[in-house]
């Protein structure tokens, strides 16, 4: 198994036919302090799978490492390997995986690199740096 790709958005959603809609990618936040709080983050991700693992159900931990190097555990990440494309004979097999993350707090400012692990494995990894908002500059008289 594999992670073949894996972003920060703002919204994401699979339609009923299998599409799979992001929108508004990014890899940075600003804050005008910290602890910065983050109403909604969508987390997706497509997994790529062996013929055997088809049809399984599995499960992604994501995990953050904070600026200072603590890892955190987030959330776990349940999906079924299935074909995005009937009738696919393989030999490899894709699920597209998303993630809403609600009311984040990030402690600080900083680089924070979330992982996807599988049985302990980092399959990806992506960062998320949280950046402070610059502080208007008042003009002289």
């Amino acid at each position: 198994m594999r992670v073949a790709f894996a972003h920060f958005a703002d919204f994401v959603n699979i339609t009923h036919d299998g599409k799979l809609n992001v929108l508004g990618i990014f890899e940075a936040v600003r804050a005008t302090h910290v602890p910065a709080s983050i109403p909604s983050l969508a987390l997706v991700f497509r997994v790529e799978a062996e013929a055997h693992e088809l049809g399984r159900d599995l499960t992604i931990l994501v995990d953050v490492q904070t600026p200072k190097g603590v890892s955190i555990p987030v959330i776990n990440a349940p999906f079924r390997v299935e074909r995005l494309v009937p009738d696919d004979p393989g030999p490899t097999f894709s699920t597209n995986v998303t993630v809403t993350l609600q009311n984040l707090v990030l402690e600080s400012f900083g680089r924070y690199e979330f992982r996807l692990l599988h049985f302990q494995v980092v399959l990806h990894s992506l960062a998320l740096t949280v950046l402070p908002i610059p502080l208007a500059k008042s003009k002289a008289k």
